[in-house]
């Protein structure tokens, strides 16, 4: 792939990425406000559908079981290996 492309690939990656932060904090805010106008559950207006619930999540504290059971941890860790691509561009 020629120069030009390869910058122009890594261009567009880097606005929308940007483009997707900021649409991702917009719609992030429009949820905090729509949890401030509306109740838990479902509420229908017209063709439009809300539902709001409450959720909860149960987090492991890996650093301190890899403290407290070392042996433990080694047996039941996994490494996962991926890669990642970060694009920016200065003008």
């Amino acid at each position: 792939m020629e120069e030009i492309k390869k910058r122009a690939l890594i261009k567009e990656i880097a606005e929308k990425n940007e483009r997707l932060k900021a649409l991702t904090e917009e719609v992030k805010k429009l949820k905090e406000q729509a949890q401030m106008e509306f109740p838990l559950g479902m509420t229908i207006i017209d063709d439009a559908v809300v539902t709001i619930k409450e959720c909860s999540r149960t987090n492991f504290d890996s650093a301190t079981f890899k403290v407290d059971f070392p042996k433990q941890y080694n047996k039941y860790s996994s490494v996962t290996v991926y890669k990642t691509v970060v694009c920016s561009v200065q003008e």
